[in-house]
């Protein structure tokens, strides 16, 4: 067999074992888009009429009487909490299909590889790049010797260059298809890169090597193909040394840059080299040509408003004019089209989690963390901003809109019976579009969640006053779902405190266990069934009193969980103030629903908490159907999560210790990962 042959036999293996998997997640994806709704969302952003004769502009989040600006929050007033159609008649209920993640019998095999083996790389990611690395070494030494043979290796790395691109690219066709985002998929990227660049130097060190012993590497130099391939060698070297983290963390810059020039050159000085292995030159252009076509179609050009949110150390921007065609959860890319941050800023693309939902009045609104140089000239920009003569606070600039990337993309997350999301930070965007969504679809009769948990973590506990009034918005809104939200903090600043701090410090209210006060709740009377609505699901009372019964055996745990450094952990509980109960804090000021506690939160108790939910909720609708009806069927909870890696890689290993029997019974349990570090 000879060598062209034989690396085209290893690319179609890759194919087979990518076209297995696709076969494994066409159900998913027909679940997911058998709803028409569906393929107009995840794809392109959008302006739409939200309601007849309005359509969303810089004037529409003033319609209320409440602007942004007097709330630093997403508010668009409240809505209707019926399930109502627009002739005023009950709505019908269209639940949406649940496909599991995997069959029931194969649930302790995904568990075991969603097993982290270092940070932010699972098991599973390693079972992956451990096929594909035995697949590219048995090329390398089938029927050859890699220290006399130099043409194997060079065959080898150009062959890998397809996959090294097709899986770097923000819109991946087979990303899309398997249900994976480009960030999920980056690790393939990074590994067949890796190995490219060790067979290209390999290839090079063998003619290297044979060269310098018979004397003719001068002469051998000044040959054209010979000199081309010393420049696709350096380029390849200069690629993987620039993409290490040190370069991705410290100066993204140099790294983009040199990738871009890098494979600008690497691909014509390949073909220069020797134009044998132009079939992967063509498809590595082609493949890079319509993932930067889509990109465009994808670009939007807008007005932005920037507004400061200085306990939270964000800014918040808000784009009026584009309110849909995104999923809960999805990013976008964002470019400044302003010198208002600097004359180069415009040459820097961010990316950042929407935090509205989709088909809102309000439009897109994204949360940008101050965290480096461009994000941290953002919040200067926005905070130096003068009194602006209409109202608002803050600056408008153009802006260009990239998107939507990512996200839970083939799950669905309002099929099913639970959901947790556990947030750290300026994760919070993630969860609050989660949950608006599983709130709009719940008002519209399309979704099966009957519990839902958050839980934010956060350095300050003046990082809730912004978002406060938004929370409970969401609390008053989850009429039919009931919504619990437990805030912990890790130490607080020096100074001056929030209101309702300072308000607890001085209460008379006595100490105690946190009571897990959910609303009122009408507790049905033990001679009569509870009242059933007009869709068939149980009546509020029923599921809030459920909901109280499994909250009965949590109390809001707390442990020291070092999801940081242990230096920085210590520095934190060292500032950790002698803090109110957090009874007192819920009780005196915070709204039912609502908890705010000093220190880490027990994910374990935190994921069991919302199951024995979940699980209660199903017996309690049992109890009051007709004899001999089975019960309804657990679809399952899910487990949201978005914050650092240390964070991740911490909550999926609680899912993991979940006792397998109680996973079963709630439907299994899926992890949605939105990781900071990718």
């Amino acid at each position: 067999m000879s060598d062209r042959s034989l690396v085209y036999t290893i690319d179609l293996i890759f194919a087979i074992l990518i076209g297995i998997l696709i076969l494994a997640r066409l159900p998913r994806a027909f679940a997911l888009f058998g709803s028409s709704k569906e393929w107009r969302n995840g794809h392109f952003i959008q302006r739409i009429t939200t309601r007849e004769g309005f359509t969303t502009s810089k004037e529409s989040y003033k319609s209320d009487g409440l602007s942004s600006d007097d709330s630093h929050i997403s508010c668009t007033g409240p809505q209707q909490s019926q399930r109502l159609d627009n002739k005023g008649l009950p709505m019908a209920n269209n639940l949406p299909l649940h496909i599991a993640a995997c069959p029931r019998l194969l649930r302790p095999f995904l568990a075991l590889l969603r097993m982290r083996i270092s940070p932010g790389f699972s098991l599973g990611q390693f079972v992956i790049t451990a096929i594909y690395f035995v697949c590219v070494i048995y090329a390398i030494f089938f029927r050859s010797n890699i220290f006399t043979d130099k043409r194997r290796t060079g065959w080898l790395a150009t062959s890998q260059l397809p996959i090294v691109f097709v899986f770097a690219l923000k819109n991946n066709l087979i990303g899309s298809i398997l249900g994976y985002s480009y960030e999920k998929l980056n690790f393939v990227h990074r590994f067949s890169g890796r190995l490219a660049v060790l067979a290209a130097n390999i290839h090079s060190l063998h003619w290297l090597y044979k060269r310098s012993i018979d004397g003719t590497l001068s002469q051998k130099i000044q040959i054209p193909s010979c000199y081309w391939g010393v420049v696709a060698l350096i380029c390849m070297d200069l690629l993987c040394f620039f993409s290490t983290e040190f370069w991705r963390k410290r100066a993204y810059n140099v790294f983009l840059t040199t990738h871009i020039v890098g494979f600008s050159l690497l691909l014509p000085a390949i073909y220069m080299h020797t134009p044998s292995p132009l079939i992967f030159i063509v498809v590595c252009v082609v493949a890079y040509g319509m993932d930067h076509v889509v990109r465009m179609l994808k670009t939007r050009v807008a007005t932005a408003h920037l507004h400061a949110l200085p306990e939270l150390d964000m800014t918040r921007v808000e784009i009026p004019t584009l309110n849909a065609g995104w999923r809960a959860g999805q990013h976008v890319r964002l470019r400044v089209l302003s010198t208002a941050m600097g004359w180069a800023s415009w040459l820097e693309v961010h990316p950042f989690t929407i935090a509205s939902v989709s088909k809102s009045e309000e439009g897109m609104v994204l949360m940008v963390k101050k965290t480096g140089g461009w994000t941290g000239k953002m919040f200067e920009v926005a905070k130096a901003s003068e009194y602006m003569g209409d109202g608002n606070l803050g600056r408008d600039m153009k802006v260009l809109i990239e998107g939507p990337y990512g996200g839970p993309q083939h799950t669905i997350m309002s099929s099913f019976s639970a959901a947790v999301f556990i947030v750290g930070g300026s994760g919070i965007t993630f969860a609050l579009s989660a949950i608006q969504d599983i709130i709009q679809k719940d008002l519209a009769g399309e979704s099966r969640v009957k519990v839902v948990e958050l839980v934010w973590i956060i350095s300050d506990p003046a990082s809730l006053s912004p978002l406060l009034p938004h929370l409970s918005s969401l609390i008053q809104k989850s009429i039919n779902t009931p919504l619990r939200i437990s805030v912990f903090y890790t130490r607080v600043r020096a100074g001056k405190q929030p209101a309702f701090i300072d308000a607890t410090r001085s209460a008379a209210t006595p100490l105690g266990p946190p009571p897990l006060n959910l609303g009122e709740a009408p507790t049905p009377r033990s001679d009569s069934p509870p009242r059933v609505d007009n869709v068939g699901g149980l009546n509020t009372s029923v599921r809030r009193k459920a909901t109280l019964n499994a909250s009965e055996k949590l109390h809001v745990a707390v442990e020291t969980q070092n999801y940081s450094t242990p230096d920085r952990m210590q520095e934190s509980e060292k500032r950790l103030p002698a803090a109110p109960a957090p009874a007192v804090v819920a009780v005196a000021l915070l709204p039912p629903g609502l908890t705010l506690s000093p220190g880490r939160p027990k994910v374990v108790s935190v994921i069991e908490h919302a199951l024995d939910s979940a699980l209660e909720l199903g017996k309690s609708a049992h109890q009051y159907t007709r004899a001999g009806d089975a019960p309804p069927r657990m679809t399952g909870l899910l487990v949201g999560v978005c914050g650092p890696l240390a964070m991740a890689d911490a909550i999926a290993g609680a899912v993991g210790v979940i006792d397998a029997v109680r996973r079963d019974q709630v439907g299994g349990i899926e992890l949605v990962e939105e990781a900071f570090g990718w």
